[in-house]
């Protein structure tokens, strides 16, 4: 990714987490990575980022559920972090 504007758009269900990240690029968004975490408060929960799929183990609620998935959103979270201007649920 460049330096480019990011908005994250989220959106909790009761045992899952959902991430949509956009691009902000000449006033149009533009799909950038998709999220999904399920199994919130389960012995194993499964994370899928784009079309790539793994275990993370017990994620017991939704504040954990959100720093597992962002984690993989958005690596070097502290550059990519800077980077986002807005966070929506939907």
């Amino acid at each position: 990714m460049t330096d480019e504007s990011l908005l994250l758009a989220l959106n909790a269900g009761s045992s899952s987490l959902k991430a949509k990240l956009y691009a902000l690029a000449d006033h149009a968004l533009e799909p950038k990575a998709t999220a999904r975490l399920d199994g919130i408060g389960r012995r194993h929960a499964r994370l899928r980022v784009d079309d790539v799929g793994f275990s993370v183990g017990a994620v017991g609620d939704h504040a954990r559920a959100a720093e597992v998935l962002l984690d993989r959103l958005l690596p070097g979270t502290s550059a990519a972090a800077r980077r986002l201007i807005a966070i929506g649920h939907r």
